[in-house]
């Protein structure tokens, strides 16, 4: 499936946080984000995985920009999915 075939972008963003003691403190910000689509917490190098939906570059940009600017944040990795294969 193509993505533009919606008209956007399908992005992850995973997030490490740290201390861990902000974990709850960081999710509620983070699931206050525009245009998220799903947040999830994950077992590895980071802590907590979202998915959005974004329209054009800017929109990611904005998102990204709110994500560096979240105390207790890390490190984060953001991931944009190009085709869907299943």
């Amino acid at each position: 499936m193509d993505l533009s075939t919606y008209g956007g972008l399908e992005v992850y963003i995973l997030i490490a946080i740290e201390p861990k003691s902000n974990m709850s403190k960081v999710e509620k910000k983070v699931l206050k984000l525009p245009r998220l689509y799903e947040v999830m917490e994950i077992l590895g190098r980071y802590e907590v995985m979202a998915r959005f939906r974004v329209r054009n570059k800017e929109q990611l940009v904005d998102i990204i920009d709110k994500i560096s600017n979240i105390d207790g944040i890390k490190d984060y990795l953001v991931l944009i999915v190009t085709k869907k294969l299943k």
